[in-house]
């Protein structure tokens, strides 16, 4: 906390096609401290489509592309999720 508070975010919007397929729109980024924000040049800021495909009642893959919104983001990212519930 000495070098200040920084501010990143991350939002989702998730659409339920059906039981199966949940096509989805993520955004990330980074915009600096709160204090003074980074120049627009050196802040972060990604979107990133995909969809989750329920393929078992208990099993899930995710899969997403994102694409870099400013110079100083990566400029194209694969995210892939297996996710298993147990219970």
């Amino acid at each position: 906390t000495a070098q200040g508070w920084e501010f990143h975010y991350a939002a989702g919007a998730i659409y339920r096609l059906n039981e199966r397929w949940h096509p989805r729109l993520d955004f990330f980024g980074d915009i600096g401290r709160l204090q003074h924000f980074d120049a627009k040049q050196n802040q972060t800021h990604l979107i990133s489509p995909g969809v989750d495909i329920r393929l078992k009642p208990n099993l899930k893959l995710s899969a997403s592309v994102g694409f870099g919104l400013t110079g100083n983001s990566e400029q194209r990212i694969l995210h892939t999720n297996l996710e298993w519930e147990f219970y």
